[in-house]
């Protein structure tokens, strides 16, 4: 009796094993400032290596976030974004999206902890854009969400699906030695 419910269960782990998902995600970014200006666009996370690539942000008047601060360091929860270039006090755009969760390998859909709540807004960079000038903008609503994922699956190893048969033969063989 034994025997059979370990089999049972070892073939349905087996039928059920699901593969993994290791690679960085592609998140695409929507938020409406208090102004009426629009922010969207996508970038690269990489929830393993905390890491930010690809970053293509638009902002309605025009502006382009290209770079994350490199002071400041964004993180899994706290987007921080500049325009590309050298830093200018003063010139500089800074976009910060605070999140309601943090990002993961994962995806899915997260919101935007808006103004007054969140510290989500639209400023200039001061100095070496270690702080945030005004005139602000303040996030009202927003979310950063993902794709499906597209990447190929780890592959589960063909060596798990001769496993039941392996196990079987020693369950055998095992009999075989107590007659």
């Amino acid at each position: 009796m034994k025997l059979k419910s370990l089999l049972t269960a070892m073939a349905g782990l087996i039928a059920c094993a699901t593969p993994a998902f290791a690679a960085p995600v592609t998140w695409n970014l929507s938020a409406t400032y208090n102004t009426g200006t629009t922010a969207s666009g996508t970038y690269v996370f990489d929830a393993d290596l905390r890491s930010f690539t690809n970053i293509n942000i638009q902002i309605s008047d025009g502006t382009a976030f290209t770079d994350i601060n490199r002071f400041l360091l964004g993180n899994a929860s706290r987007l921080i974004f500049l325009t590309g270039g050298p830093v200018v006090e003063g010139e500089t755009r800074e976009a910060i999206f605070s999140l309601e969760e943090m990002m993961t390998n994962a995806g899915g859909t997260i919101s935007m902890v808006a103004y007054p709540a969140g510290f989500s807004l639209l400023g200039r960079c001061s100095e070496v854009c270690n702080g945030i000038n005004g005139p602000y903008e303040f996030v009202t609503e927003g979310f950063v969400s993902t794709s499906p994922i597209v990447t190929d699956p780890v592959p589960v190893p063909a060596a798990a699906l001769l496993f039941v048969p392996a196990l079987g033969g020693l369950v055998a063989a095992r009999r075989k030695l107590k007659s």
